[in-house]
């Protein structure tokens, strides 16, 4: 199976020329890996369009050319979109940006699978685009809500609450990371997984005979 991801993924070579922090190493970040490398280790081919801004908050324009990454389990292509890192800015235009990037992968690399990752604006968007040329089923990962981000009143904010309507209605399977979001208003009927957990069970056992916080 060919399987497009749109994800905010930062391959090895974005991080050594803009990322600025060691991003490889965050929760998210690695959660995008592992579920690559699940991809390529089932045997599936994948691409991936990143809709990553650098940590930079700066004036430079982010670009990078079409490029490959290998895993143990094999190797993916990688288009990031372009971008400026100015905080205010960079999310917004990736927004516009990551959907192009998005259509044009579609048409090269034709997927039998288009997956999500979280579904903000870039990926929702980006499947809306992808959709109108493509009827390859989409498979939406929820991290969490947009109600639960802090900075609701931010434009990029603002953008992703409206596009999330979107993102749930092009989607034809879900996967999940909390069971507190597996509700019929999310998932509306549709096949659903939810990813087993990475915490090993004797830290949970422990963690359950703390003392309820006050």
């Amino acid at each position: 199976m060919r399987i497009l991801i749109v994800s905010p993924f930062k391959s090895a070579e974005f991080n050594r020329r803009f990322s600025g922090q060691p991003d490889a190493a965050l929760g998210g970040q690695r959660k995008i890996e592992s579920l690559i490398r699940a991809m390529l280790a089932a045997g599936n081919e994948v691409a991936v369009v990143s809709s990553a801004v650098g940590a930079a908050n700066d004036w430079r324009i982010q670009t990078i050319p079409i490029h490959d990454q290998s895993f143990p389990e094999g190797r993916i292509s990688v288009r990031h979109a372009p971008a400026i890192h100015v905080k205010m800015l960079g999310g917004l235009l990736i927004s516009v940006l990551a959907p192009i990037q998005a259509l044009f992968e579609a048409r090269r690399f034709i997927p039998d699978l288009l997956f999500l990752y979280n579904g903000l604006a870039p990926e929702a968007l980006s499947a809306m685009t992808v959709r109108l040329g493509s009827r390859c089923p989409t498979v939406l990962e929820i991290d969490d809500l947009p109600s639960v981000r802090r900075s609701r009143w931010h434009p990029k904010s603002l953008l992703d609450a409206f596009c999330w309507p979107l993102a749930l209605r092009t989607a034809d399977g879900f996967v999940l990371v909390n069971s507190q979001i597996v509700s019929e208003e999310v998932v509306g009927g549709h096949p659903s997984i939810l990813l087993p957990g990475i915490v090993d069970e004797g830290l949970l056992a422990l963690a359950s005979k703390r003392r309820a916080t006050f």
